[in-house]
């Protein structure tokens, strides 16, 4: 297979590309119910086209354009593009391509990215892109056929846990928060951990209260060993009263031994009361630190990101 069996689509697909959506959809929704399909952090995953927006890209609407394989049964699958060359890329939207079941998946999809690829170099952009935020079972299979074709991708995971009581292991640490350090101290501590400029710290601290509900003075918390620093943990609640871990951090001389399991049940021991779930994200590339949430009761709920390929023109 290659991207010579793919053709743009046009609105005379609009019938077999709706069909294949509405499929698509049931299979989806059959694993993750539509309350489901949104994150604990109240975002909106990408973009699942209603009818008129399929029958805008089917009519190469405003940039949009799609791309289809025709196989035995009929269409195997759709991609759906836009055009942006005010930024020089082409952008690969609505979480596509979207394969029938009765395709192979990743023959069919690979064909659509190589169609979409070979059409963005032939205008003359500078990079194609998609962006992911759904369940495993419906990101996984796209990420890794892009990955197949060379796109480049940074995905994190969305974990979530009810588990608010943990036991913080053998290590013994003693803890001081922002209200009893003080801010600026509190910063000073941050930056320290995380070997960046207190100013650096700063911001990123503000930036955490401009969106979450914290209260610095129970929410960020330093911890010490030996009269040292060794970590901070901040926490926080969204205005749906969802738990947030912020930001968990050991100093790199004090890692591996147990005390980021300490600060994460001292962070999570200051949400308990606010709220009855916890959610946190991390790099999809560091296992280490998806296997140390998972120890401590959190599951992968969602994955998301950007996944770009870089176009050098001939």
């Amino acid at each position: 297979m290659n991207a010579s069996e793919a053709e743009i689509a046009t609105l005379k697909d609009y019938k077999s590309a709706a069909t294949l959506r509405a499929e698509w959809l049931d299979r989806a929704t059959a694993n993750h119910p539509a309350p489901q399909r949104w994150c604990w952090a109240a975002c909106r995953l990408p973009q699942i086209e209603d009818e008129h927006e399929l029958l805008l890209y089917l009519a190469a609407r405003d940039g949009r354009w799609a791309a289809k394989v025709e196989g035995p049964r009929g269409l195997s699958g759709y991609v759906l593009c836009r055009t942006n060359e005010t930024q020089g890329e082409a952008v690969i939207e609505g979480q596509t391509p979207r394969v029938s079941q009765h395709a192979d998946f990743a023959g069919t999809a690979g064909m659509l990215v190589d169609f979409a690829t070979q059409r963005a170099r032939q205008d003359g952009l500078k990079r194609i892109r998609a962006e992911f935020h759904g369940a495993a079972d419906e990101v996984d299979p796209l990420v890794s056929v892009y990955g197949d074709h060379g796109f480049e991708h940074g995905i994190r995971c969305e974990m979530v846990s009810d588990q608010l009581d943990i036991h913080p292991g053998s290590k013994e640490l003693g803890f001081r928060s922002a209200g009893e350090l003080g801010l600026e101290a509190f910063y000073d501590a941050d930056a320290l951990v995380r070997n960046e400029r207190t100013e650096d710290a700063r911001q990123d601290c503000e930036t955490s209260r401009r969106i979450w509900c914290v209260d610095p003075s129970t929410d960020w918390i330093a911890a010490y060993a030996g009269g040292a620093v060794v970590g901070t943990v901040r926490v926080a609640v969204t205005r749906t009263a969802l738990g947030v871990l912020d930001n968990i951090r050991v100093a790199e001389s004090h890692r591996r031994r147990g005390f980021g399991r300490c600060l994460l049940a001292r962070g999570l021991s200051a949400l308990a009361g606010r709220t009855d779930v916890v959610w946190t994200d991390t790099d999809d590339d560091h296992p280490g630190a998806r296997r140390f949430y998972e120890k401590a009761g959190f599951r992968v709920r969602h994955r998301h990101g950007g996944i770009s390929l870089e176009l050098v023109q001939s």
